[in-house]
C-alpha cells in the first residue's frame, strides 16, 4: 500500500508568497485565479506631514480554485487573517483583474479619507495620491540602494552625443529630461533625468548655455521649454548670444519646443512661473481638454517625475546586474511587521498555503 506524498489542506502551514515594495499593482502581479491566498496592504493617503496609513487585508478567493479545495481553504481564513493583525478594512476578490486601483478606491473611499485633512476626496484623487506615493517610496527604496553612481551623464562619465541627448530629451519617454549645451561648439555641458532642479545644479552665472528640457504631466504627455542662462563677461557673452539661433535650430531639429525663455538668473528658471506659462499656452493653443488642463501644475509635474526618477534607477539598477531592487526579506512575521509599520521598507505582504510533505512510508515486507 503506497503512502500519501503531500499532506492535507487540512495539515497545511501559512507562509510566505511574496512581499515589496510597489503597492496593490506589484501585488496583483503574484495571483492567479487558480489560487487561494491572503494579503496585507499598506494604504497611504495624504501628502508631507499629513500622510496616514491604512490597513487593507484582502482574501483572494479564486474563482478557478476546485470547490471542495476552496471551501477548505476557506475554513482556515480566520487563522491567516489573524498572523496579518488587525486591519482598518477587508476585501474578498475572486478574480485577478478585479484588484486593480479604481476597484481599491471606490471601496475603500470612507475607510481611507476618515482622518484626511480635506473634507473630501473624489476615487479619482484617491488614486492620483496613492500612485504618487507609490512612485516616491519605490523612487526612496531604489536611491537608498543604487550602487551606480550620481545620475547626470557627466557624473557617470557616460559618453553620449549632443543629438543623441537632445532625442532622449525630445521622447516623452527618454531616459534624459534636461540637456545643457556648451555655446562655442554646443558640445554637452551635462544631460540628467532629476528635472528642473537637477538642471539648475549645472547653471553657471559665468557661463552662457543653451538648454532644453521636457515636462510631463500625467505620464502621457509631453512639453519642453527651450532655456538659456547668461552673466559672464560681456564681450563673451554677446558673441555667445549671437549662436542662439544657431542653438535653436539644432535644438528644434530634433526637440518640439512649446516656448523659449532667456534668463540671467536661477530666480528667472521659477518651476511654478514656468508651468503658468506651460499651462497658458496650452489653452490658448487649444492643445488640451479641460480635462487635460489639471494635469498642468507644479504637483502633477513632480509626480510624473517621480515615476520618471524610478523608470531611470531601476534601468541603471539592472545594467550594473544589481539585484537590490527586487530583494525582499523572507521571514514571514518580519515582512508583516515591515508592512504594518508605517513608512516601513515592504507596504503588502502574501501569504498561503503550503502542504507538509508526509514522511514516505516504509512498503518493505518482512520476511519469516
Amino acid at each position: 500500500m503506497a503512502g500519501r506524498r503531500g499532506g492535507s489542506v487540512s495539515s497545511a502551514e501559512a507562509s510566505l508568497l511574496a512581499a515589496g515594495t510597489g503597492g496593490v499593482e506589484e501585488l496583483c502581479e503574484h495571483l492567479a485565479d487558480d489560487t487561494v491566498a491572503w494579503a496585507l496592504l499598506r494604504w497611504e493617503v495624504g501628502s508631507g506631514t499629513f500622510v496616514r496609513s491604512k490597513l487593507v487585508a484582502i482574501h483572494f478567493n479564486g474563482e478557478e480554485v476546485p470547490a471542495v479545495r476552496r471551501g477548505r481553504l476557506n475554513a482556515r481564513s480566520g487563522e491567516v487573517l489573524a498572523m496579518l493583525g488587525e486591519a482598518h478594512a477587508t476585501l474578498e476578490v475572486k478574480r485577478k483583474e478585479d484588484l486593480h486601483l479604481d476597484f481599491m478606491c471606490e471601496r475603500l473611499m470612507k475607510v481611507l479619507t476618515a482622518d484626511v485633512m480635506e473634507k473630501s476626496m473624489s476615487a479619482e484623487a484617491l488614486r492620483k495620491d496613492y500612485e504618487a506615493l507609490i512612485a516616491e517610496r519605490k523612487l526612496r527604496k531604489a536611491t537608498s540602494q543604487k550602487s551606480v553612481g550620481p545620475r547626470t551623464a557627466k557624473e557617470n562619465q557616460k559618453q553620449i552625443s549632443v543629438d543623441r541627448a537632445l532625442a532622449a530629451v525630445g521622447d516623452a519617454t527618454g531616459p534624459y529630461n534636461w540637456v545643457l549645451l556648451e555655446p562655442e561648439k554646443f558640445e554637452l555641458h551635462n544631460a540628467g533625468y532629476g528635472g528642473l532642479l537637477e538642471m539648475k545644479v549645472w547653471l553657471a552665472e559665468d557661463l552662457v548655455l543653451f538648454g532644453v528640457i521636457r515636462f510631463t504631466f500625467g505620464r502621457e504627455t509631453a512639453s519642453s521649454v527651450e532655456g538659456m542662462t547668461a552673466s559672464p563677461k560681456v564681450v563673451k557673452r554677446g558673441k555667445w548670444n549671437a549662436k542662439q539661433q544657431q542653438a535653436d535650430a539644432q535644438v528644434r531639429a530634433i526637440c518640439s519646443i512649446t516656448f523659449r525663455r532667456e534668463a540671467h538668473s536661477l530666480d528667472d528658471l521659477d518651476l511654478a512661473d514656468l508651468i503658468s506659462e506651460l499651462w497658458r499656452l496650452a489653452v490658448v493653443d487649444g492643445a488640451i481638454t479641460d480635462a487635460g488642463k489639471s494635469q498642468i501644475s507644479v504637483e502633477e509635474y513632480m509626480a510624473s517625475l517621480a515615476l520618471e526618477q524610478q523608470k531611470q534607477l531601476e534601468a541603471e539598477l539592472e545594467e550594473f546586474g544589481s539585484d537590490s531592487a527586487s530583494r525582499m526579506c523572507t521571514d514571514l512575521h518580519t515582512c508583516v511587521d515591515s508592512v504594518r509599520e508605517a513608512g516601513g521598507e515592504m507596504n503588502w505582504v502574501l501569504l498561503g498555503m503550503q502542504k507538509r510533505e508526509a514522511p514516505a512510508q516504509d512498503l518493505s515486507v518482512a520476511r519469516n
